[in-house]
């Protein structure tokens, strides 16, 4: 048997180490059809599903994917078990196994002394109350971008025509169309410039209170009401 340069046993995120089958056909001179069959013979005749998982690569260059199993400690360990010599090959990679399963082990050790234990306690609190706060930032910032439900736009808009009707009476003006026009400019003009948006179709849950607040507390510019007794000065000429 040639010798081993590397042992390629990977760090999968969710199956710990495992070595492919297209490794395991590489360092025993096989071709990778061949290991398929005899892992498939295996997976056929035990209930091994968990040490030996399908998987899929591609080749650099090509869009296919090709099949592979990612194969366990014990997955590996029982598959060689089939086959017969190769001990050097067994053991450096059962041993690399080992190794990696021990650092797994050592990353995630209890430890014993108290005080440890309790700056564990205290580092994993604080890391739980970290992971909470910024999903309830996540879930604040969500609600508050949402755009304005229909009921709460009518309350709006409703809220601008009582406004606009409430400054005509206050200041003696005609129900003229085009008096009530400016008024409706004036007052969605300061929606816009305090919110930021273009229409109020775009205004979203955050804008809400305080919009309805400018609202019952707007008055039009001056030079609104300029524009708006000049509109009115033909009219009262007229009477």
């Amino acid at each position: 048997m040639h010798n081993l340069l590397t042992i390629n046993i990977e760090k999968n995120s969710k199956l710990g180490p495992v070595v492919s089958s297209r490794t395991v056909a590489s360092e025993l001179g096989r071709t990778h059809k061949n290991v398929l069959r005899d892992l498939e013979q295996v997976l056929e005749s035990s209930n091994v599903s968990s040490l030996i998982i399908p998987n899929s690569y591609k080749v650099s260059g090509q869009n296919r994917s090709y099949k592979e199993y990612l194969l366990t400690k014990d997955g590996f360990t029982l598959y060689m078990f089939n086959i017969q010599g190769h001990n050097d090959f067994k053991m450096a990679y059962i041993n690399k196994f080992n190794e990696m399963e021990e650092q797994l082990n050592q990353q995630y050790q209890v430890p014993t002394n108290s005080m440890e234990a309790l700056e564990m306690m205290f580092q994993a609190t604080k890391e739980t109350k970290t992971e909470v706060a910024n999903i309830k930032s996540d879930v604040i910032d969500l609600r508050e971008n949402q755009r304005l439900d229909p009921g709460e736009y009518n309350h709006l808009s409703s809220a601008i025509s009582k406004r606009v009707n409430f400054i005509k009476n206050q200041y003696a003006l005609t129900s003229n169309r085009k008096v009530t026009s400016e008024l409706y400019k004036d007052i969605n003009s300061e929606v816009k410039k305090m919110t930021g948006v273009q229409t109020r179709s775009q205004l979203k849950q955050k804008h809400f209170n305080d919009v309805i607040d400018m609202i019952n507390n707007w008055y039009p510019s001056q030079s609104t009401v300029y524009v708006i007794r000049q509109l009115q000065m033909p009219i009262e000429e007229e009477l």
